[in-house]
């Protein structure tokens, strides 16, 4: 479960193996042997499958990537942008809470909102929730998440937003089949007031091995911009296993709307505790 918790704090799914190796937890133990279908990728577990009885199990992931951007975002000159990444998260059972921040070398995440040449710090971006396995193969995901305002000048809206959202994922036989709807109230600022934001994704998840994930989703959000173009987007997230507790995730976006990036991709290396 807590592999559908890390693509829901992040939002996953590749070619399909033969359903001998299929691994719907990514415990390491084939479903066909798995007698606890349930437990988490980063979970020791024994050859069937079920993690020792020492109560509920904490995990802790930390990670450090970079990322870049290019588009018009509904202007005339193209904007780049380049960060580096840094994000954490704590695993109990099946409840999460994680964290997000950027140092932009140059540019910033929404250009149409604040652009800077020389970047800096991003604002913070909280999140917590607790996956509810409804039966079996339905899982839904409840949360909340919190921008805080810690960007320097330039590099953010200097106000702080809130807001919810909630995923949705069934576990058919070669897939996963995943739907995100959420909502973030904005902060306004003495100057501006910035309209309140829905959004959303869809998509399908496949494993290409036991141990690795590939997504492919559409991807929805209103603009900050009063009476700009709504942003839409493509996207295809992957995870791959790199040595032990190390793991490997790509991603990239290409823009549908002129409000989008026109790409967008990051690689991030991150390691559970």
């Amino acid at each position: 479960m807590k592999r559908l918790l890390f693509g829901t704090a992040l939002l996953a799914a590749a070619l399909y193996a033969a359903p001998a190796e299929r691994d719907s937890d990514l415990d390491g133990v084939p479903d066909t042997l798995d007698r606890c279908p349930g437990t988490a990728f980063d979970m020791t577990v024994g050859a069937d499958g079920c993690a020792p009885d020492e109560g509920t199990a904490v995990t802790f992931l930390a990670g450090i990537g970079m990322s870049y951007a290019t588009g018009k975002y509904g202007g005339t000159e193209s904007v780049d942008s380049l960060s580096t990444d840094a994000m954490a998260a704590l695993y109990i059972g099946d409840f999460y809470v994680t964290g997000i921040v950027s140092y932009y070398h140059y540019g910033t995440a929404d250009p149409t909102v604040a652009d800077s040449e020389d970047g800096g710090l991003s604002d913070t971006f909280l999140g917590a929730g607790y996956a509810f396995g409804i039966t079996e193969n339905l899982f839904v995901t409840p949360g909340v998440h919190l921008k805080l305002a810690t960007a320097e000048t330039g590099t953010g809206t200097g106000e702080n937003d809130w807001g919810g959202s909630v995923v949705g994922l069934y576990r058919f036989a070669a897939l996963d089949v995943f739907a995100q709807y959420g909502y973030t109230v904005t902060g306004d600022s003495s100057t501006t007031e910035y309209p309140d934001i829905a959004f959303g994704s869809a998509g399908v998840t496949f494993y290409p091995t036991p141990t690795s994930s590939l997504s492919f989703s559409y991807d929805y959000s209103e603009s900050y911009i009063p009476e700009s173009p709504d942003l839409s987007s493509v996207s295809v997230l992957g995870i791959f296993p790199l040595y032990d507790t190390l793991s490997l995730k790509v991603n990239y976006s290409l823009g549908l709307s002129d409000s989008a990036s026109d790409h967008a991709a990051g690689i991030m290396i991150f390691a559970r505790f």
